[in-house]
């Protein structure tokens, strides 16, 4: 099914207003990584959503089993108090170069405030200190643990899903493809429920027309995207490998059910939408939408940003419904 949220003239105004104040900033592509991840977190907590109050929060800590004595962090979000909570392991975007679970808290409390479901919201590790397939192993490395620990942790076994935006969806995607982890240095031991792909990152080629269209007065440019690549990958050999670029695999079919959003205003929107074809064409169970009158990384500007408020309680509501 695909459903498309169309422009309205004065929504395309404020859209325009929104994009003409990060317009003014800085590129995040001229920082240094260091530099880039302070802004990102600043944007989100300046113009991203009001923080949510929850019944509990738990920090943890995942290790690493191709690291003995290493480990990782997460966030767990839960609304509500109750024994088993179905849930969500999240992975935060930023290109797998900026971005934490600090970056996303709000949208984490958010969702799972609206959604009365537990997130868990995990911390990989980033690039260039980490680069690909790192980051890759740590979000299967903690999907693993979280569940193995299902019940320590209070979820619902069998009701575990990924979500992601942006970088975070690529991984999240990437969690799902079983097929594609043989030659890493761990495997993926369990299906996802579900997945929710919110304008993911699939092709790091970076090059469709959407790329031309959309490099302005944007949080998210071709420049920007050409900085994430090329700050995670190793080199260009690597954008053609199904890990750097799910778009390219051939088998999706194992994939779970799925959510899976597009952007009018966002570089990545053609290969999402392409994405969103191939997994339909292979029988996956698939809710594809697409936003026309939204940029990339809408939620971190919902503050400030009615129209940008409506869609992300637009896409709350889509994986409530994906969860049902």
């Amino acid at each position: 099914m695909v459903m498309a949220v169309t422009s309205t003239q004065a929504l395309e105004k404020k859209q325009q207003r929104v994009g003409k104040v990060l317009g003014m900033l800085p590129g995040l592509h001229t920082m240094p990584p260091v530099i880039a991840r302070s802004l990102y977190w600043l944007l989100d907590r300046g113009l991203g959503l009001p923080k949510q109050a929850m019944a509990h929060i738990q920090k943890l800590t995942i290790p690493l089993t191709t690291e003995p004595g290493q480990s990782i962090s997460a966030t767990a979000y839960y609304p509500s108090i109750k024994d088993h909570h179905k849930a969500l392991v999240f992975f935060h975007g930023g290109g797998c170069v900026i971005g934490s679970s600090a970056t996303h808290d709000r949208f984490c409390r958010y969702l799972a405030k609206k959604n009365n479901i537990a997130i868990i919201s995990i911390n990989y590790r980033l690039a260039p200190e980490f680069k690909f397939p790192q980051p890759i192993i740590d979000v299967i490395e903690a999907w693993n643990w979280v569940n193995q620990n299902h019940h320590a942790l209070q979820l619902e076994q069998g009701a575990i899903g990924v979500c992601g935006d942006s970088a975070g969806g690529y991984l999240s995607a990437l969690v799902g493809l079983a097929s594609l982890h043989q030659n890493l240095s761990v495997q993926s031991h369990f299906r996802p429920a579900y997945q929710a792909l919110l304008y993911p990152m699939l092709d790091l080629h970076a090059d469709s027309q959407s790329y031309q269209d959309n490099q302005a007065d944007l949080i998210l440019t071709k420049n920007v995207m050409h900085y994430f690549r090329d700050h995670y990958l190793n080199s260009s050999s690597e954008y053609a490998s199904p890990l750097a670029s799910p778009l390219l695999a051939d088998n999706l079919s194992e994939s779970p059910k799925t959510y899976l959003l597009t952007l009018g205003h966002d570089p990545l929107c053609d290969e999402g939408i392409q994405y969103a074809g191939k997994l339909r064409d292979q029988g996956v169970d698939l809710v594809h939408e697409h936003y026309a009158d939204c940029m990339h990384s809408f939620i971190s500007v919902a503050r400030v940003s009615h129209h940008a408020r409506q869609a992300t309680d637009r896409v709350c509501d889509a994986i409530k419904q994906l969860m049902a």
